[in-house]
């Protein structure tokens, strides 16, 4: 899954919406000082951080919101506070999947948006799946009534159906029912499934963001079990822990290791190490 635009609204020295396209090529972002750029990239960075714990990149209404139109903002309660929206491109084969998994083609969206607001209510949009043509394929596996055929066929989402109430001859009418119930995130929502995708598929696939406003070179040593034991607190420790989850290295699998493993940890490492040279330097011509 990759980001193709990013929208930023509020934040910072951001007061007017901009909205900036992600090139395939694009490896850095160029500007002028003080144009923004810094503050950019730590607004994406609060999106999806690596390190959901780092109380540091959290969206906070006191030190992100302009600090001039700060007090207008708190006394409007209907303003949802429009922070940065990021939009991303499925990749094709995660689309195979969802629908297999699913076992009939219901999803053919190809992208989506995440909407990020200072009240809370963070939101999604363009997940859209067909709640009618799954709930007729999966009805289709039970003994069902002819009048509740009838009336699933009307249903415009999984909500609807599961509010049916069983009619003579619904023999499998609960156990249909159980089955329908783990679609349903929203049963009052217009679009059930897509919940459904949004939550168990896309929202795992979305990228990580990384982010550090400075060089933070590694220590001299990594402390594996204090790695493990706690949270990441000094920049040091930040860094090293982002190098380890990009090489896919849990402090566990070292821990729990033997010596002769050692070559392979260090092999993964310095791969991790010449990707991130390798993408930063990359030549977008």
């Amino acid at each position: 899954m990759k980001l193709i635009e990013v929208e930023i609204g509020k934040y910072k020295c951001f007061q007017k919406t901009q909205k900036v396209e992600i090139d395939k090529k694009i490896t850095a972002i160029v500007g002028m000082n003080e144009s923004g750029k810094t503050t950019f990239l730590s607004a994406l960075g609060k999106t999806n951080y690596f390190d959901e714990n780092d109380k540091d990149f959290k969206f906070d209404t006191t030190q992100d919101y302009p600090r001039t139109e700060l007090i207008d903002f708190e006394a409007n309660s209907t303003d949802k506070g429009h922070i940065i929206s990021c939009t991303y491109e499925i990749d094709v084969d995660l689309l195979k999947k969802i629908n297999s998994d699913l076992e009939v083609d219901v999803f053919s969206v190809d992208k989506f948006t995440v909407n990020y607001n200072y009240r809370g209510n963070d939101t999604v949009s363009g997940v859209i799946a067909n709640d009618r043509k799954f709930i007729e394929y999966l009805s289709s596996k039970y003994q069902l009534s002819d009048t509740t055929k009838t009336l699933l066929s009307t249903s415009k989402s999984i909500g609807d159906a599961i509010k049916l109430v069983k009619a003579e001859g619904d023999v499998d009418f609960d156990k249909f029912q159980q089955q329908l119930k783990k679609y349903a995130f929203n049963p009052d929502g217009l679009n059930d499934l897509g919940h459904y995708i949004y939550s168990i598929y896309l929202e795992k696939a979305m990228p990580k963001f990384w982010y550090f406003d400075d060089y933070y070179p590694l220590s001299g040593k990594i402390d594996i079990q204090h790695m493990k034991d706690n949270s990441a607190n000094t920049e040091q420790d930040k860094t090293a822990k982002a190098l380890f989850e990009l090489a896919r290295i849990r402090p566990d699998d070292i821990l729990s290791s033997t010596s002769e493993h050692y070559e392979r940890f260090i092999a993964l490492l310095e791969a991790s190490a010449n990707k991130i040279t390798k993408e930063i330097f990359n030549n977008p011509s």
